[in-house]
């Protein structure tokens, strides 16, 4: 009943510029945000890898893929890890994506929070404004409004952490910037 949710934000002004939610297979939403990153210049992606869903889902995603379609692996080092990237090293399989649990969930919503507080992201899905509506606090739990989804609050949250760890663009002269 979950679906598969996604965002894309421009880093630089924390705008969001598109988002995604369907119900797909683990495989088929690997392929989606596959082409969804790279048709955004290879974008930083922070997928939720909790339980064997997300696991299967990072698979297919560093996978190279031969059949039906030819394509390329994704960057590993295009993909969120939860080592301290300040100490330079190749990205471990194990260490790559998001682990949602009681401990980090939290730190998660507080970030989103925190984004929200500071305004550094802008929102304009509908879908995920009438998520953020009914997400609330049941008890020591952040969740749903019985009845509603919060998929695409998680991405949101997930695209936030994004954010902050994604890597800048460096424009070294006038002449390197995109032309407008």
């Amino acid at each position: 009943s979950d679906y598969s949710s996604a965002q894309v934000f421009d880093v630089n002004t924390g705008e969001q510029v598109a988002s995604f939610r369907t119900r797909l297979w683990e495989s088929q939403y690997a392929e989606a945000i596959w082409a969804l990153g790279a048709w955004f210049n290879w974008a930083y992606i922070v997928p939720e890898v909790q339980g064997g869903y997300g696991r299967a889902m990072l698979d297919r995603l560093i996978l190279a893929v031969t059949e039906p379609i030819t394509r390329p692996a994704y960057p590993l080092e295009r993909i969120y890890n939860r080592r301290d990237e300040t100490i330079p090293s190749k990205p471990r399989y194990e260490d790559l994506g998001w682990q949602t649990n009681g401990t980090t969930k939290p730190q998660l919503i507080a970030a989103l929070s925190a984004a929200f507080y500071e305004g550094s992201i802008f929102v304009y899905d509908p879908v995920t404004l009438q998520e953020l509506r009914t997400f609330v606090k049941k008890g020591i739990k952040m969740e749903a409004s019985t009845g509603r989804h919060d998929d695409t609050v998680i991405s949101l949250a997930l695209a936030v952490i994004g954010i902050g760890r994604a890597p800048r663009q460096q424009w070294r002269t006038e002449r390197d910037q995109p032309k407008a």
